[in-house]
């Protein structure tokens, strides 16, 4: 997080009051995030195998998919656990973009090579007027964004707004959105209200944790 400014909190209207724990960042430069990410891998001697990784997706598929995201990711990430686990297959990524189409049209463009090379076909389904899209490349964004989102291993996704919401399944999404549409969020929650009040609205990392979860 250096050199970054402190980002207003805002993703909170769109994560559900059930969610047992958040792992939040708030960056006003994320290329200069991925930047010094890639450092950090490579003091570790782990940033060949991130580098691999987009390079065979380079290859055989003609798109530099890690600069294409990158320059469409914006100022706010989140990881959701919806439950008390670590290895919480349901929980859930944001991402708000700079432009959601072009992120979307990104994304299919991707699926839509790796498509023809399998012969298969674009997997969707409608959910309450919400789109959502399983696209067939597994840790695309652990490797994109870093380890923290680790339990995010597939790409099964929708939009609201500017965010995508990505997950590992479709039940893992849609039961998101149910939460979402209920309107139960943590910014109509009296409880986190009150919690916020206590805290700076503006920040790089927010970890928070529901302890009666």
């Amino acid at each position: 997080f250096l050199d970054q400014r402190p980002q207003t909190i805002e993703v909170h209207e769109f994560i559900p009051a059930k969610a047992s724990s958040i792992l939040y960042y708030g960056l006003s430069d994320f290329a200069a995030f991925q930047n010094n990410y890639k450092k950090y891998l490579q003091s570790k001697n782990r940033l060949s195998e991130r580098n691999n990784y987009f390079n065979k997706i380079q290859t055989e598929h003609g798109l530099n998919i890690e600069q294409l995201l990158a320059e469409q990711i914006g100022n706010e990430l989140a990881l959701v656990n919806m439950n008390n686990s670590i290895e919480d297959s349901s929980s859930i990524a944001l991402i708000k973009t700079k432009d959601i189409k072009t992120s979307i049209a990104i994304l299919l463009e991707l699926n839509d090579s790796i498509n023809k090379t399998s012969n298969t076909k674009l997997d969707t389904s409608s959910f309450k007027e919400h789109t959502i899209y399983k696209i067939n490349c597994s840790q695309l964004i652990p490797n994109l964004i870093g380890n923290s989102f680790q339990g995010i291993q597939h790409c099964v996704f929708t939009t609201i707004e500017n965010y995508l919401i990505v997950g590992n399944s479709y039940e893992s999404v849609t039961n998101y959105i149910n939460e979402l549409e209920s309107h139960k969020t943590l910014l109509n929650n009296k409880n986190y209200q009150a919690f916020i009040e206590n805290i700076s609205a503006e920040t790089n990392i927010y970890y928070y944790c529901a302890i009666p979860r």
